[in-house]
């Protein structure tokens, strides 16, 4: 034990030193951390805080922070908001040109509902040279939720042509768009579905859509093909078995219909027990035994 009234060496002095600093540092923390909940997006938020507070000109951390806390609100929480809203709007004042930064309020504006300023931010960054096809897909979005969808279909076909990786979603927007723009024009939804397949495969969301697109219209030989696809990447028959006879029975194809519908319940009933006591098969068998019941063969010819 030290020695009372002794005075405290160079060493001891820098200790204390270093746990004020530290105290210092944990109290930083502890006070921006009542304004965030603890995540690993938060923890990223209270750093750049702390940066920003020591160099509030940094523009890319003023650029990050804007987007975390735009992309991790805390439910209920404007100010969050608010905040991405001002660091997005700081970076711009500094830099109006700036994609990633346009492209970051025109989101948070998307999000926020704001929709005509989303849309003229994102015309904004259209201007620049060669636009990439975030632009195109966000303004598409855009597009769609200000009620003009054959400009957003023109959207998202420019932001398809420019992706060399599409995903499977821009697709479906477009395909969405097509309908909202043209009820009817089921070809034109279908060439844009076949076009997504050729370029990802047999997606299975795509393949939906194309099947209930065919439906629609009323192209029976065309939904056929499309369930006869789909069953064939499927390990279980019995589901597609009973689409199958669904499509025949909206064809006029009774017979075959019924074929369909009792190849699916011999398929259910030939899987492991603990499969068939599950909701989804026994619901599956049950409307299966009532189409058929509903659907009886007709009279014999004479």
């Amino acid at each position: 034990m030290k020695p009372p009234g002794r005075r405290a060496t160079g060493a001891s002095r820098w200790r204390l030193r270093r746990s004020a600093g530290c105290r210092g540092w944990l109290l930083a923390i502890t006070i921006v951390g009542i304004t965030f909940a603890h995540g690993p997006e938060d923890d990223q938020i209270r750093l750049l805080t702390a940066q920003l507070e020591r160099h509030p000109q940094d523009l890319t951390a003023r650029l990050r922070r804007g987007e975390l806390l735009r992309d991790h609100p805390r439910p209920g929480d404007t100010n969050t908001v608010a905040m991405a809203r001002e660091d997005f709007a700081y970076v711009l004042r500094a830099s109006p040109h700036l994609l990633s930064a346009q492209l970051g309020m025109a989101r948070l504006e998307l999000a926020s509902g704001e929709f005509t300023n989303a849309l003229r931010r994102l015309d904004q960054a259209l201007t620049g040279t060669n636009p990439i096809a975030t632009v195109h897909l966000l303004r598409a979005e855009a597009l769609v939720k200000c009620g003009r969808p054959a400009e957003a279909v023109t959207s998202y076909s420019e932001a398809l042509q420019r992706q060399k990786d599409p995903r499977a979603e821009s697709f479906l927007a477009r395909a969405r768009a097509q309908l909202a723009a043209s009820p009817t024009n089921f070809s034109a939804v279908l060439a844009g579905l076949d076009a997504g397949l050729a370029r990802l495969g047999p997606v299975p969301g795509l393949q939906l859509l194309a099947l209930d697109i065919a439906l629609r219209a009323r192209d029976y030989t065309n939904a056929l093909a499309r369930v006869d696809a789909l069953a064939a990447e499927s390990d279980r028959q019995e589901s597609w078995l009973s689409r199958r006879g669904d499509v025949l029975l909206a064809a006029g194809r009774i017979a075959e219909a019924r074929t369909a519908w009792q190849k699916a319940l011999q398929a259910c009933r030939q899987l492991p027990e603990r499969l068939r006591a599950t909701p989804a098969l026994r619901d599956l068998e049950a409307d299966l035994a009532q189409k058929l019941a509903s659907n009886a063969p007709g009279p014999a010819a004479p």
